[in-house]
């Protein structure tokens, strides 16, 4: 069997969503160290939902259901406490590109340059509107209700227009938990063995999308061997996304360049995973990642830590 092999998943990190620390023991173990200084591996949970995949409490606008509006507000005039014509002040949120005072007047609670933010369904839809915008978090309003909440987006100008739905700020529903580390590559959910497999249920968190993507870190430990086609394995929906072979021989496959756990004999490594966009439409969004291993885990195992999901 070839070297050995320490690979995690690399995620893409916009600014306002930094992910865990990843900071492990040092020196050099003969043994994978499956413990984590955290304590008790994290309780498996729900399905992440739309509340938590947002950065910050939830603004929701300020009009209210009384049967009449405010004085003044519906007249067609620029009247009262209004910012834009109806709407500011007492007369609930203006849209995206009305005048304002400041974020009470606004829907999506953004007041910028005097001109309200819009509140759009995804970050797609914002760059569909802002072509400029940068990468960075905005308020998004993912099922219509006048909430808005914030979220990271993409906007990479390769590819822009990518909803953050999944961060490594966020717990998530992972099976089985198990929380360990690889020396000084740091804190990972693993090790995992042959056969093992580690899924994430989470959701989309209501954002409007076809396609989705994962970035991460993946762990690679003890002899890998590209003689037998060992490789780590993303899928979605039980559909393969990502694959990536792996040789503990060849220090660049998988970026072992020295012995930080487990077997002495074998170099460790962090890869950086970024899968290709696949088809996905539905709220419910299903991950597994896994290995074709074929030999026991005390001689070669993997991790990944830092995952992201993204949609658009």
């Amino acid at each position: 069997m070839s070297p050995k092999t320490c690979l995690f998943v690399t995620a893409l990190l916009l600014p306002a969503c930094p992910g865990p620390a990843m900071q492990g023991s040092t020196g050099t173990d003969d043994t994978t160290d499956t413990g984590s200084s955290s304590g008790d591996p994290p309780a498996t949970s729900e399905p992440t939902t739309t509340e938590s995949v947002m950065t910050s409490d939830p603004v929701t606008d300020t009009d209210t259901d009384t049967g009449e509006p405010p004085a003044g507000c519906g007249d067609g005039q620029l009247n009262g406490d209004e910012s834009d014509v109806d709407c500011g002040g007492s007369c609930g949120g203006c849209d995206g590109g009305a005048a304002c005072g400041g974020d009470d007047d606004c829907k999506s609670s953004k007041c910028e340059a005097e001109v309200c933010f819009p509140l759009l369904a995804s970050c797609l839809a914002l760059h569909e509107e802002l072509p400029e915008l940068a990468s960075g978090t905005y308020p998004l309003d993912p099922d219509g209700d006048g909430t808005g909440l914030e979220f990271n987006c993409d906007m990479s100008p390769e590819s822009p227009g990518w909803t953050e739905v999944f961060s490594p700020a966020v717990e998530g529903a992972w099976d089985p938990v198990k929380e360990g580390a690889c020396g000084d590559l740091g804190e990972m959910y693993g090790p995992y063995g042959m056969g093992d497999v580690l899924t994430l249920d989470t959701t989309a968190a209501a954002v409007p999308h076809t396609e989705l993507r994962v970035v991460a870190e993946a762990v690679v430990i003890d002899s890998w061997d590209a003689f037998t086609d060992e490789k780590i394995i993303i899928k979605l929906d039980d559909v393969d996304i990502f694959s990536q072979l792996c040789d503990s021989e060849a220090a660049f496959s998988c970026n072992q360049q020295a012995d930080v756990c487990g077997d002495a004999d074998f170099n460790d490594g962090v890869v950086a995973i970024a899968t290709d966009p696949a088809a996905h439409d539905g709220d419910a969004v299903a991950l597994s990642f896994t290995s074709n291993l074929d030999e026991a885990i005390e001689e070669e195992s993997w991790g990944v830590r830092a995952v992201s999901v993204f949609v658009r």
